[in-house]
């Protein structure tokens, strides 16, 4: 179901897998993904010819603090440990996985562990808690087009209330100097301009975006991040050179990165002169 605002812009009402699933319109990582490099964009997203990667352990933490944090009212089970090296192992993982009801969220006892833990120390700390008892709608979808390019785009905010959008995320370090690395590494700075231009499209409205951190073991530190004005500018901007490339190779049906076309002349890396060798 979708509740469309002329046709520029609109609601989903679905669950964040069907949101996943949605691959005509392009959420953040999708376009972090096409920047790194068009032809597994267009393999992974289009042909279909690259099935999606496993998620890594700290992404299964991290959707597992989603539900415990956000959608609270999800059942989250952890099975016993079988050893499904064994034959009665296995039997036995199976049939505890064939008698779990539907929507029934099955992790490993570890991780379940580790995201409880996260869960625990986001809700005991005051500001943190205060932002996540806001009122306001929470893993909820949107999509708008963007009016330069025509290109279909789409969010899934943690939170969003009060015109206030808020963003949890799990780090091994959640001090300021740390988490900005992370900001940059991980293109956090982009997904933020991605999803404050949408919220800005849908409601017509500029809100304020909050990162809510947890460190991922002992003593699982919280802390608030909010971007400075030149980060979202560069991620405005990379998001701008980003969705006109895209709507080009769209256009054009050439997906191969500029590195894969033509002869590239290249040096060794600058630290090459300064190995020692031994004759």
């Amino acid at each position: 179901m979708s509740t469309e605002i002329q046709a520029t812009c609109g609601e989903w009402d679905c669950s964040p897998e069907d949101y996943h699933a949605r691959i005509d319109h392009y959420g953040s990582s999708m376009l972090s993904d096409f920047r790194h490099n068009p032809a597994y964009f267009h393999g992974r997203y289009i042909a279909g010819t690259i099935p999606p990667d496993e998620p890594s352990r700290a992404m299964r933490i991290g959707t597992l603090l989603h539900l415990l944090v956000l959608q609270p009212h999800v059942k989250v089970i952890s099975p016993p440990k079988f050893d499904r090296r064994t034959k009665d192992g296995k039997a036995n993982h199976e049939a505890f996985m064939a008698q779990m009801p539907p929507g029934v969220v099955v992790a490993d006892q570890d991780e379940l562990a580790i995201a409880k833990a996260c869960a625990m120390s986001i809700l005991c700390h005051d500001e943190a808690s205060q932002l996540i008892a806001l009122e306001g709608e929470c893993e909820h979808p949107i999509w708008w087009i963007d009016e330069e390019t025509g290109l279909r785009l789409k969010s899934l905010r943690d939170k969003a209330t009060a015109g206030i959008l808020i963003d949890l995320k799990t780090a091994a370090d959640a001090s300021p100097e740390a988490f900005a690395r992370s900001m940059y590494s991980y293109r956090y700075f982009a997904q933020a301009a991605h999803y404050l231009d949408g919220h800005e499209a849908l409601t017509g409205e500029r809100a304020q975006f909050l990162f809510v951190a947890v460190e991922t073991a002992p003593p699982y530190t919280v802390a608030i991040f909010e971007l400075d004005d030149d980060a979202l500018r560069l991620g405005r901007e990379q998001n701008r050179i980003t969705m006109n490339k895209l709507a080009r190779c769209l256009e054009s049906g050439d997906w191969l990165p500029e590195f894969s076309k033509g002869v590239n002349r290249i040096s060794l890396p600058r630290y090459a002169a300064y190995q020692e060798y031994e004759v």
